[in-house]
C-alpha cells in the first residue's frame, strides 16, 4: 500500500512540475475573460 501511495504521489508532484494549468482551470478563466474583459482592463489603469 505505501508503494502505491509513493507512486500516486510522485506522479502527482511530476505533472505539477510540468507547468501546464489544468483544462477546466483555462477554460473558467476563459470564460471570465469573456465576461469581464473591457472591466479587467478598467481595473488594470
Amino acid at each position: 500500500m505505501q508503494a502505491l501511495e509513493d507512486e500516486a504521489l510522485a506522479d502527482l508532484i511530476e505533472k505539477r512540475k510540468q507547468g501546464r494549468p489544468r483544462t477546466h482551470v483555462m477554460a473558467v478563466c476563459q470564460a471570465s475573460h469573456d465576461k469581464f474583459g473591457a472591466l479587467y482592463k478598467k481595473l488594470a489603469k
